[in-house]
């Protein structure tokens, strides 16, 4: 008996076994047509609506290349030769012209306060030891301007002298002070300068 209620069970587990294996395969199969049905396309260009003037869109452009000719390409280097010429002229002018009229200005209180040798007003260097000379200053105070930093000490002994000059000459000495630091402002201050320069040298002092 117990032989043959093993062998029932067997074939009870057995014949389940089967059953639940068949049952799977039908549902796996129900699935994989289901995917092919979802997932088919068509290929057919037929089938598709595209309108292809909705997405028409103009990307031309339009490229100029302008091309100079030679006889261009030379009249512009020829306009900027003339140009730089005539600044490099300018410039060279009112250079000489400050440096003549520096040397008469000097020249001109030298010969007032009598001094020996006013044509060293012309030479350059020289013309500072004359400017030092008139003001009682040391003529070796222009090595500062060699010397880094003390070199802004110059300023200061060429305003002493300025002021030495223009007090010799009969003049408030604060003008040699504005005469130095008038520069500073740039235009207006440079005139300034320049007209006191001029005053110390050919103006007439007020009687005391």
């Amino acid at each position: 008996r117990k032989n043959l209620f093993s062998i029932l069970v067997i074939a009870l587990v057995a014949i389940g076994v089967v059953a639940l294996s068949s049952k799977s395969n039908k549902v796996n199969a129900q699935t994989d047509t289901t995917l092919d049905s979802t997932y088919e396309w068509s290929w057919d260009d037929s089938s598709w609506d595209f309108d292809s003037s909705d997405y028409d869109s103009d990307y031309s452009y339009d490229t100029i290349y302008t091309t100079m000719s030679d006889e261009d390409a030379a009249a512009l280097a020829g306009l900027a030769i003339l140009t730089t010429g005539i600044g490099f002229i300018v410039s060279f002018g009112v250079i000489l012209v400050a440096y003549v009229y520096s040397a008469l200005v000097l020249s001109t209180i030298a010969k007032k306060l009598n001094h020996d040798k006013p044509w060293l007003a012309w030479i350059p260097i020289a013309n500072l030891v004359l400017m030092f000379q008139l003001g009682e200053q040391n003529p070796l105070f222009i090595l500062l301007a060699f010397v880094p930093l003390l070199n802004l000490a110059l300023i200061y002994f060429m305003a002493v002298a300025w002021m030495k000059i223009a007090e010799k000459r009969g003049f408030d000495k604060m003008l040699g002070l504005v005469l130095i630091l008038a520069p500073i402002i740039p235009c207006i201050g440079t005139l300034v300068s320049v007209g006191t320069m001029g005053y110390i040298a050919w103006g007439t002092p007020k009687a005391k």
